[in-house]
């Protein structure tokens, strides 16, 4: 499966991106929305890992452009915010929202 991991805090994305190749995925990390967003516009990912707090264009944001271009790929919002309306955001079409640090060892078991 080819996963793409959107975060810009670079250690979480490397991080990530070890244990889902150890799983034997295809992993394509990248420290901003904007940057993930050039990238789809040539591959097309089997499934998104992004946070939700990003600098210029947020993990909310780039789910909604993807579905604005008529993509639907499932979508992982990764959050340190507690107060995240998690509900809200699975109902607008968020796959999940996994909740930082807590959550992402769930990682491992989604993508087993």
């Amino acid at each position: 499966m080819k996963i793409m991991i959107v975060d810009d805090e670079a250690d979480i994305g490397f991080v990530l991106g070890i244990e889902l190749k150890r799983l034997g995925h295809e992993i394509q990390t990248f420290e901003s929305a904007l940057a993930a967003k050039s990238y789809i516009e040539k591959e097309i990912p089997d499934a998104i890992i992004c946070d939700f707090q990003m600098p210029r264009m947020n993990g909310l944001e780039f789910f909604l452009w993807l579905k604005e271009q008529g993509h639907q790929i499932p979508f992982y919002i990764l959050t340190g915010e507690p107060s995240m309306d998690a509900k809200q955001l699975v109902s607008m079409g968020i796959t999940e929202v996994l909740f930082k640090p807590q959550d992402l060892l769930r990682l491992s078991k989604i993508f087993k």
